[in-house]
């Protein structure tokens, strides 16, 4: 009686398994990669329905309007204007939990890369700050930035201030290079040809939360390396 594989059994289990783990491995891979988007898709819409609920108890108290210590749940909360700020004993002290998203500041470097020079912004990490620096945490793609409602005011402010003064003046000719571009499919990634209503920005991967980024905190989740 023969006992165990012939070569060519063996040969044979061997591809069958190479298939398997060829074919399985991405559906697996992007299993993981659609739960830790979901996860920073949780994360937002915490930090969005906690900003709003301290808003309310700011409005409460009658400082909606001004920066102020308010006391929620028992704990002190740094507000500005009417809004958690993006610290330590802001946005961090609001949200349930918040340490399990690891909460870090972001470097100057990590500011640059979203076009901010001004502080109030916190970055909410779904790896462990133990393990990497700020640094290694935006390299990797994913995580949500919170800009509070002074930092995300100010970079409205001059963005808008920016685009009225060469309206007039470049109006034609961007829409000129604009439509020239839609030919070949370039113009999404050229800053001034997106429309105003577009969530995704397709070149970076960053998907801003627009309701919530014109009367609150500014709520950004970038998922492109989840």
């Amino acid at each position: 009686m023969n006992k165990g594989f012939t070569l060519i059994e063996l040969v044979i289990v061997i591809v069958i398994l190479g298939i398997l783990a060829v074919t399985a491995a991405p559906k697996f891979m992007g299993i993981s990669s659609d739960a830790r988007k979901a996860n920073l898709d949780q994360l937002a819409s915490t930090l969005q329905t906690s900003a709003k609920l301290a808003h309310t108890k700011a409005i409460l108290a009658g400082k909606d309007n001004t920066s102020a210590i308010i006391k929620i749940a028992g704990s002190n909360i740094r507000m500005a204007q009417g809004y958690p700020t993006a610290t330590k004993d802001g946005i961090v002290q609001v949200i349930t939990d918040a340490n399990q998203w690891h909460p870090m500041v972001p470097s100057v470097n990590i500011l640059a890369n979203f076009h901010k020079s001004v502080a109030g912004l916190m970055m909410f990490s779904q790896y462990p700050i133990n393990k990497m620096s700020a640094t290694e945490a935006f390299n990797t793609q994913c995580f949500v930035l919170y800009t509070d409602l002074s930092t995300a005011a100010k970079s409205q402010t001059g963005s808008s201030s920016s685009h009225n003064s060469n309206k007039h003046e470049l109006g034609l000719i961007k829409k000129t290079i604009c439509y020239l571009l839609s030919w070949v499919g370039a113009d999404q990634y050229v800053g001034f040809c997106r429309k105003p209503n577009d969530n995704n920005d397709k070149k970076s991967g960053i998907q801003i939360n627009k309701n919530f980024g014109t009367d609150g905190p500014e709520i950004s989740i970038v998922s492109k390396g989840c």
